[in-house]
């Protein structure tokens, strides 16, 4: 039976399977900072050869122990009733983001509240 990672592979180039990547692994991690909704974490780990390196990480600090999710982004295709033919639009947000100092155009996205699914 073929794997999902298999099936996947077969359409992209870069998916020899290397061995050694069952070797990489972490080994420690320590927090750098953190604010109301993030948090920065440098990972220690060995990569597949066994040299140690770091990897610098973001996480958000909404997400509960245990959640599987704590954000969502909804694809909204709009089809006209009337035209079912033509070809199908995409809804999407326009918004002003202060990181990047610019109006951006994304998906809707939020977080999930608790008690919701």
């Amino acid at each position: 039976a073929a794997t999902a990672a298999g099936a996947l592979c077969g359409t992209i180039a870069m998916c020899e399977q290397d061995p050694g990547l069952s070797r990489a692994r972490v080994t420690g991690s320590s927090e750098v900072g953190a604010t109301r909704w993030l948090r920065l974490t440098t990972l220690d780990y060995e990569d597949a050869r066994g040299n140690p390196r770091k990897w610098d990480m973001a996480q958000r600090t909404t997400r509960k122990e245990g959640a599987e999710v704590d954000g969502v982004a909804i694809l909204a295709l709009l089809r006209r009733r009337a035209a079912p033919q033509e070809e199908v639009e995409m809804l999407l947000v326009r918004q002003f983001r202060p990181p990047m100092g610019a109006v951006t155009i994304e998906l809707p996205a939020g977080l999930v509240d608790p008690g919701e699914s």
